[in-house]
This record gives C-alpha cells, sequence and structure tokens, in this order.
C-alpha cells in the first residue's frame, strides 16, 4: 500500500491523495462588525475535546466591552487561539449563522478543495491535534500562544472531493447510529432516576409514590449499621507478582455506579485477605479522594473470585443481605444530602467519609420481600445501562479504528 494512500478505499477510487498546504485549502475570513449599542447579538464559543460551537448568550452592543468583533456564516471554520491545544475548533452550524466572535478567534473559509464535512473529520484526528500544539509556544500548557502563520505552512492529506464526499457520508451515518444509540442509554439513565424518585419515600414520608402490588406498610427507620456492615480498607503495599497477591479495589473501580476490573489494578500480599476480605455483592464506597465530588461513590462488587480481593484504605465496604437494594437507596436524596452534610474537603484537602457517621444515619427501609423486588428492579435496569454503554464503547472503538484506516 503506497503512503499516500489510506487502508481502506470506497470502489472507483485509487488515486494519490494530494498533500496541500493548510493555507492552500483554507482561507482566513474576516467581516469585521461595527457594534450598535442597541442591537443585540449572539456570541458564540468553542468547547474543548471538540465539543463543537456553542452559544455564549446574547447581549447588547453597549455590554459588550471589546469592540473588536467579527461576524460568522453557517460553514464557517472556528478557532479558539487560547484552546486549540485542547480541541477547541469546530463548523459553525445553521443555528449560529450570525453570530459574532472576538479577535481571540480564527475564522476561517474551506476552498473547492475541500469540503465542509470532510474538513470536520480531519479537524478532529491527532494528526491535527498535533499540528496545533507544535505550531503553539509557551511553558505552560493552559497558556500556549497559537501561530496562525506557522499553522497554516503544516500540510493536511486530502482526496478529491468525490471521494471526501463520501467518507464524509460513510462517518455521518455512522455518527446517526451512535447517536440513536445514545439517546436510548440517556432514556435508561433518566427512567432510572425517575424511579429512584418514585420508589424511595420523599422526605417526611414513610411510604413511596410507587409500590410492587401487595405491599402497603409504612417503611421503617433505622440505622445504616443495622442492614448492613461497614468495613475500612487497609493500608496496602503493592507487589509484583499477581499470580500469588491479593487484587486491590479502589476509587478507580467504581466508574459512574458501575463496578470494573482494570488490567492495571495493583495486588497485595495474600495475607491482606485476612484483614480486609471483599465478597461478591459488597458494595464498595469511595470514603477519601482528592476530589471531593469522587467521595461517596458506589458500587456493587461482582465478577470477584472468592477470597482474591480486598478494599485500600481510602475505600468503605458495605456488606448487607440485599445489596442491590441499599445500592439503590444510596443513590437517592437521603444519600445525596448526607454525603454533602458529612463530606469534608474542599480548597485542595482531601475529602472524607467517615465510617462513624454512615453507620449512624437514620434511612427507612421497607420489609425484606418487598427490598428484594426493589432491589432487583434496580439490578435488572443496571445492567440494561452497563449492555447500553457497553455498546456505545464498541461504536466508538469502531468509529476510532475506521479513522484510522479511511483517512491519512
Amino acid at each position: 500500500m503506497a503512503e499516500n494512500t489510506p487502508d481502506i478505499r470506497f470502489n472507483g477510487f485509487v488515486e494519490d491523495w494530494k498533500h496541500p498546504k493548510i493555507s492552500d485549502v483554507i482561507t482566513e475570513k474576516k467581516r469585521p462588525v461595527v457594534l450598535d449599542d442597541n442591537t443585540t447579538y449572539q456570541l458564540i464559543t468553542v468547547k474543548r475535546r471538540n465539543e463543537g460551537v456553542v452559544s455564549r448568550g446574547f447581549l447588547k452592543g453597549k455590554q459588550i466591552l471589546v469592540k473588536n468583533y467579527f461576524e460568522l456564516k453557517a460553514g464557517d471554520y472556528v478557532i479558539s487561539k487560547r484552546q486549540v491545544v485542547h480541541g477547541a475548533n469546530g463548523i459553525v452550524p445553521e443555528k449560529f449563522d450570525g453570530a459574532i466572535v472576538s479577535n481571540e478567534y480564527l475564522v476561517a473559509i474551506a476552498n473547492s478543495d475541500i469540503t465542509t464535512e470532510f474538513l470536520t473529520l480531519i479537524s478532529k484526528l491527532p494528526d491535527m491535534y498535533k499540528k496545533f500544539f507544535i505550531s503553539s509556544y509557551g511553558i505552560d500548557i493552559e497558556k500556549l500562544v497559537f501561530d496562525v502563520d506557522d499553522w497554516k505552512k503544516r500540510k493536511l492529506s486530502i482526496p478529491d472531493t468525490d471521494e471526501q464526499n463520501k467518507i464524509a457520508a460513510f462517518f455521518k451515518g455512522f455518527d446517526k447510529l451512535y447517536s440513536a444509540e445514545l439517546q436510548r442509554y440517556d432514556k435508561l439513565v433518566n427512567f432510572k432516576k425517575s424511579m429512584l424518585n418514585k420508589m424511595f419515600p420523599k422526605d417526611g414520608t414513610k411510604v413511596p409514590e410507587v409500590r410492587f402490588d401487595g405491599f402497603r406498610e409504612e417503611w421503617r427507620k433505622i440505622e445504616f449499621s443495622k442492614i448492613a456492615e461497614v468495613k475500612r480498607g487497609l493500608t496496602y503495599r503493592p507487589i509484583d507478582i499477581r499470580d500469588n497477591g491479593v487484587r486491590v479495589l479502589r476509587s478507580s473501580n467504581i466508574n459512574e455506579d458501575q463496578f470494573v476490573l482494570h488490567t492495571d489494578d495493583v495486588f497485595v500480599s495474600a495475607e491482606a485477605i485476612n484483614i480486609s476480605p471483599i465478597e461478591e455483592n459488597d458494595i464498595l464506597i469511595t470514603s477519601a479522594n482528592g476530589s471531593t465530588r469522587l467521595v461517596g461513590k458506589h458500587a456493587v462488587v461482582t465478577n470477584i473470585e472468592k477470597n482474591r480481593a480486598v478494599h485500600g484504605g481510602f475505600m468503605l465496604s458495605a456488606q448487607t443481605e440485599e445489596p442491590f437494594f441499599l445500592n439503590a437507596s444510596m443513590s437517592s436524596n437521603w444519600y445525596l444530602k448526607f454525603i454533602n452534610m458529612n463530606v469534608a474537603g474542599g480548597n485542595g484537602s482531601i475529602g472524607n467519609l467517615s465510617k462513624s457517621d454512615l453507620d449512624k444515619q437514620e434511612i427507612l427501609v421497607p420489609h425484606k420481600d418487598e427490598k428484594i423486588k426493589i432491589g432487583n428492579l434496580f439490578k435488572n435496569i443496571d445492567a440494561q445501562i452497563n449492555l447500553q454503554k457497553e455498546k456505545l464503547q464498541k461504536l466508538t472503538n469502531i468509529k476510532k479504528a475506521f479513522l484510522e484506516k479511511m483517512l491519512l
């Protein structure tokens, strides 16, 4: 395979790709705006990580202190000069036609050699990120200065416009499929939130809004320690030999309320199992973290071989007969309030959740049979959410593979 053609191509395309300078296919465009004090203008910005062009809101001309602004048109290519190394670039959609930006942004249009859709694709590739970076200078990643003239001298790899259109249409269809699957994922997440709100009692009440048939008794209030035994984790020193060691579960094993195992998990001596054992269906809780927002994250432990895991010193483990009920309960309002009231930290200090505070916290629980039904419901919802999340990740991986094979 020649170096100037991709690994995968559509039938009928055999010509070598061209390597023009960026300045040969993209032209900087300036449409100065004379701001009128009483006219309302829409301002936009470009988000990092290729998340696109978004609105900054509307302002009267007299509210805009810096007057050096330029008008945008749909299809313009916009770069945030201060944030471009973080992927702050994108194409202006139709809804922002006529919006304005300051001279902190580079505005460009594509010529007849490259389509807007194809430019959108290649602007998200690692190779373009590299071009942004090497065309910037400075010593602080957050304060790099973008050298537009240097960037324009860099070269792109592009086919003729017919092949560009084929490639762009392929990925547009792929993105449409991803969007549909993402909507399904969002619906499941929102359904779970709705059911958590309805199937656990609200403040001041002892019965939930929605219940399974046959349950009418009020829920009773008990301390957390009465439904689960909470254990602290151990302070550990990792070892190199995994075959003879025990896996240490840490806050990184909790991913958005889902328990996951990692290839880079650390291991400790097998003797540690007598200190802080973890069993299948224990609830793992982050009790301390430098990022306070992560404190309190929790998930039910699954796929753990008996007596082969312990939890680290910044973790708590709750062992209970109804893990999926309790895990769901810990996603409801009482737990959020508990975390807000009891997690110390902030201003750079490590956030901390006290075992004794959790033990003493009073929660509402129903009869055991109702706990089992509620737990099974949320177990199944979580399973569907996780399957949908895995599908999204697979689609992401497939798209990445096609991008690597179909573009240079």
